[in-house]
């Protein structure tokens, strides 16, 4: 896997990640990208927009009204690890 799509990838884990720490609460995309980006994490607006419509494309993630996103039940699923990703998500091993 290049290095682009492995940061792609490991970007939608951490956006469905912030999502479910937000629970049925929802959250705005600019709240968002302040949660993911980090020394590390180099996400733009581009970047997270695309990543978000990968996830609500997938059915891990909803748009509400007032740009808010929320994570589904298969979100959670996956978030807490009972089911498998999609491929465009890197989830890291379960840890223990």
């Amino acid at each position: 896997m290049d290095l682009e799509r492995k940061r792609k990838t490991l970007n939608r884990w951490y956006i469905l990640q912030a999502l479910y720490a937000a629970g049925s609460t929802g959250v705005r995309q600019a709240l968002i990208l302040e949660c993911v980006t980090d020394e590390d994490t180099q996400l733009t607006n581009r970047e997270l927009e695309h990543s978000l419509g990968y996830l609500v494309q997938s059915g891990l993630v909803t748009r509400g009204q007032e740009e808010l996103y929320f994570i589904t039940q298969q979100g959670y699923d996956v978030a807490e690890y009972n089911v498998e990703p999609p491929p465009g998500v890197k989830r890291p091993p379960k840890r223990y």
